[in-house]
C-alpha cells in the first residue's frame, strides 16, 4: 500500500513537472497564476511545484523555474522578476527606468536594484509607492511612449533611455541613449520627450547624453571611448569610419580626422588558449599594418581603461597626434561603407 502510495506520488510530480512546462514553453521563463488558471490548471499543480522548489515564486503570483533562476546572473534574475511584476501589475502601470532597461535589452553598467520599478500614469496620488514587490511612481507618459512588448507594459527605449539617463552615472547614461539612436531612434523624439518632462530631477544630465549621442556607436565600449574626450572638453571622434583603398576595406572604432589617428577598442576578445589565436593576431597585425601605410596612426585601449581611466585612452591619441606630425592625412576614408572587393 505504502509502495503505491509512492509510486502516485512519484506519477503526479512528473505530471505537475509536465504541465507546467508546456505554460513556461509557451510563455517564456515567467508566468503567472493567471497562465495557470486560463489554462486550465489546478492551483495545486503550481503549489506542489512550489514546495518541491522546481519552481521560484517572483513577486505575488509569479514563477520561473528553479533551474533557470539558479543558473542566472544578477540582471537576468532581475529581468524575470519585473517581468513577474508586469504580468500582474494594474492597466495603467508601465514598467520603466531599469525594469524597461531589463525587459528591453538596454546596455546596464550598474547593478539592478532590489524591486522593479514601474511609472503609474492613471491620476492617482501623486509620489511613490514602495512595497516589498516593487516601486512605483506616478509621472508624465505620453501615449507614443506606452509600449507592450513580451506581454507586459513598459515604457518606449527613447523615455527608458531619458529616465535611465536621470538616475544613473554619465557612463551608463551615454551609453543608454547612444544604443537606443543607433536603434533608430531620433534624436528629434528625444528633443521632444526632454521638453515634455523638462521640470523632472536629473533631466539635465539626460539632456547632455542625447546631446553628446551617437547614432554611430554600436557599442558600450565605443560609448565609453568616446565619454574619454567628452570629459576632457574635447570632440569626441567620428564612430565607425571606413578605409578603403578599392580593394581592401576596414572599419574602425574612432577616428580623428584631423590628425589621421585611429582608435580601437579592444572588446575583450581572449587569444589565449583558442585554436584560431594565431588567425586572430595575423588578422589585427595585417589590419594595423594596412592602416598605417594608409597613413593612419593606430592606438588600442581596452575595456579596464574606458571604465576605470579614460583620461588615458586621450593621452594615447594625444601620443598618436605628436607621432602623425609631418605626415600627409589620409585621403582614403569615408562615413558610408564603400565600394570594394572585400572586407579585411
Amino acid at each position: 500500500m505504502h509502495g503505491t502510495w509512492v509510486m502516485l506520488r512519484l506519477m503526479g510530480s512528473v505530471l505537475d513537472r509536465a504541465r507546467l512546462n508546456l505554460l513556461f514553453a509557451r510563455f517564456g521563463n515567467v508566468i503567472s497564476m493567471r497562465d495557470v488558471l486560463a489554462s486550465g490548471l489546478p492551483v495545486g499543480t503550481v503549489y506542489r511545484a512550489e514546495s518541491r522548489r522546481e519552481i521560484i515564486r517572483l513577486g505575488k503570483a509569479s514563477f520561473a523555474p528553479a533551474e533557470v533562476w539558479d543558473g542566472a546572473d544578477a540582471w537576468s534574475r532581475f529581468r524575470m522578476a519585473s517581468v513577474a511584476f508586469g504580468l500582474v501589475a494594474a492597466g495603467h502601470i508601465f514598467l520603466t527606468g531599469p525594469s524597461a532597461q531589463a525587459v528591453l535589452g538596454l546596455p546596464t553598467l550598474s547593478e539592478p536594484p532590489a524591486v522593479p520599478v514601474g511609472i503609474r500614469v492613471a491620476p492617482t496620488s501623486s509620489g511613490t509607492n514602495m512595497t516589498e514587490h516593487s516601486r512605483v511612481r506616478t509621472g508624465v507618459l505620453p501615449p507614443a511612449h506606452q509600449w507592450i512588448r513580451g506581454r507586459v507594459r513598459v515604457v518606449s527605449t527613447c523615455y527608458a533611455a531619458v529616465d535611465i539617463a536621470r538616475h544613473s552615472t554619465a557612463e551608463e547614461a551615454l551609453a543608454v541613449v547612444d544604443h537606443v539612436l543607433h536603434s533608430g531612434v531620433s534624436k528629434e523624439q528625444f528633443t521632444r520627450l526632454l521638453a515634455d518632462l523638462h521640470h523632472y530631477p536629473g533631466i539635465e544630465q539626460a539632456a547632455w547624453a542625447v546631446s553628446s549621442g551617437d547614432d554611430r556607436a554600436e557599442s558600450v565600449l565605443e560609448s565609453l571611448g568616446r565619454l574619454a574626450f567628452l570629459e576632457a572638453g574635447r570632440p569626441p571622434p567620428l564612430s565607425n569610419v571606413w578605409f578603403s583603398d578599392g580593394i581592401t576595406t576596414y572599419r574602425v572604432d574612432h577616428y580623428l580626422p584631423d590628425s589621421g589617428v585611429v582608435l580601437e577598442g579592444d572588446g575583450g576578445l581572449k587569444v589565449n588558449n583558442r585554436p584560431d589565436a594565431h588567425d586572430i593576431v595575423r588578422r589585427q597585425v595585417s589590419r594595423e599594418s594596412w592602416l598605417r601605410a594608409h597613413g593612419c596612426a593606430v592606438e588600442r585601449y581596452d575595456y579596464a581603461m574606458a571604465i576605470n581611466r579614460r583620461s588615458q585612452i586621450v593621452a594615447l591619441a594625444d601620443r598618436a597626434v605628436r607621432s602623425q606630425q609631418g605626415r600627409p592625412l589620409p585621403t582614403c576614408w569615408s562615413m558610408e561603407r564603400p565600394e570594394q572587393v572585400r572586407v579585411g
